[in-house]
């Protein structure tokens, strides 16, 4: 399980908004921008956690969903990719290139609109950090 520090930003009843830093959480990803234009903040449910705004709280993401999104916004892509080329290739290579890009664009079109519209990573609580003063 990836885990990450956040800070709690908003306690809105049934569920909390929590900040994480990009640069931690997302830093090392190149694609951090398609999945992630909330500038680091998310929700989840509050299941009667008793925190407040400013709390510390640690955080976790499982890794089949970080392979998961590795697989959607790579490796699919890149071997929907070359099947176009390979199955265009009579029609030219210029023509075979555009066409498979035509249909990468569709392909991260269509991811982009099924991340929006789904929680992507389930984010869970893991635990309250104690207060450093």
């Amino acid at each position: 399980m990836h885990k990450e520090i956040a800070t709690v930003k908003e306690v809105l009843g049934d569920k909390i908004l929590i900040k994480v830093d990009k640069k931690t959480m997302c830093g090392c990803c190149r694609i951090a921008s398609v999945c992630n234009k909330n500038q680091g903040i998310f929700e989840f449910p509050n299941n009667n956690l008793h925190l407040s705004a400013g709390d510390k709280i640690e955080v976790g993401v499982e890794t089949g969903k970080a392979i998961s999104a590795i697989s959607i916004m790579f490796i699919i892509p890149l071997t929907i990719f070359v099947a176009a080329l390979v199955s265009f290739q009579r029609k030219g290579e210029l023509i075979s290139f555009l066409l498979a890009l035509l249909i990468m664009f569709i392909y991260y079109g269509v991811v982009k609109v099924f991340i929006k519209n789904t929680n992507k990573f389930n984010i869970k609580f893991l635990r309250k950090l104690k207060d450093e003063n």
